[in-house]
């Protein structure tokens, strides 16, 4: 396992979220382990008014924030700015209370965040760190029930048949689709994983993310064969934001993601595993 490589995350955050990274960076693997053993639950009640009550217990320890919609952000504004955070990124988040406020504090590194929920009238809960698939489940526990119905409908609805109503100027244009991928290292995750952005290009339209595991997936493309539809999951839980969709049918195949919507081209198998297995070496 390797250390935790903090130089390249220097340019994240600054005052108290670089500190907590410096504390992170310290403990031993096992110590960093036992630090991410924490529970997150979060409850909204819509009120009369342009209210909101928002619970939030960490560990069993709970406050609430009453917030107003009317002249500030939602809860449901707040849950979109965590999905729309990067791998290394932070977030401020305030709601209004009228009168006051009060502020969310969320750094991410990879697949840990550490929290600093907002402290009310009705008091504050501890800053802990949390796998990021957790944080993100607590946030918005609706988000993954709507990947998992994306697969569904995906290897339902369309990969069995797809293969089926293949036409010739359908296959002539398959084999004309451009499809190109870059890898860009990132840096290092919690337990030592490499974080990369891979670029891709598919019948001219650019698409980004970032991850762990290309690895896995190249293997996972370059091994596809002929008839299978391919569901290929990066995180430890289904229903992850990056997990791929790939099905071939003899020398075609289709490739999909749930959240870039890559649009199912039609594209030579041989090109897409040309394009895996072909990535630039990581520097």
């Amino acid at each position: 396992m390797h250390s935790f490589d903090h130089n390249a995350f220097c340019n994240v955050a600054d005052g108290l979220h670089e500190l907590c990274w410096e504390d992170f960076a310290r403990m031993a693997p096992e110590e960093r382990q036992a630090a991410l053993d924490h529970s997150l639950e979060i409850s909204v009640s819509s009120m009369a008014h342009g209210w909101q009550d928002v619970e939030i217990a960490i560990d069993g320890r709970k406050m609430w924030c009453h917030i107003s919609s009317a002249i500030g952000s939602s809860y449901d504004d707040f849950a979109q700015a965590v999905a729309d955070m990067g791998i290394c990124d932070s977030l401020s988040f305030t709601w209004a209370q009228e009168p006051g406020s009060c502020t969310w504090h969320i750094s991410r590194l990879c697949d840990v965040v550490h929290v600093n929920a907002p402290v009310s009238k009705t008091g504050s809960v501890p800053a802990v760190y949390l796998r990021w698939d957790d944080f993100l489940d607590a946030v918005n526990p609706s988000l993954r029930d709507e990947m998992l119905l994306c697969q569904s409908s995906w290897h339902d609805e369309k990969a069995l048949s797809w293969g089926e109503r293949i036409d010739d100027d359908s296959r002539e244009l398959a084999f004309s689709t451009q499809f190109d991928l870059l890898r860009i290292p990132k840096g290092l995750g919690w337990h030592g994983e490499l974080w990369e952005e891979l670029l891709i290009n598919v019948a001219g339209k650019s698409y980004s993310y970032c991850d762990c595991g290309f690895d896995e997936l190249v293997e996972a493309i370059d091994g596809l064969a002929d008839g299978q539809d391919l569901i290929f999951r990066h995180g430890q839980k289904p229903g992850g934001l990056h997990d791929w969709f790939c099905s071939r049918r003899g020398d075609l195949a289709i490739i999909d993601n749930p959240v870039f919507d890559i649009g199912w081209d039609l594209v030579s198998y041989q090109a897409i595993r040309d394009a895996f297995t072909n990535l630039k070496p990581r520097s």
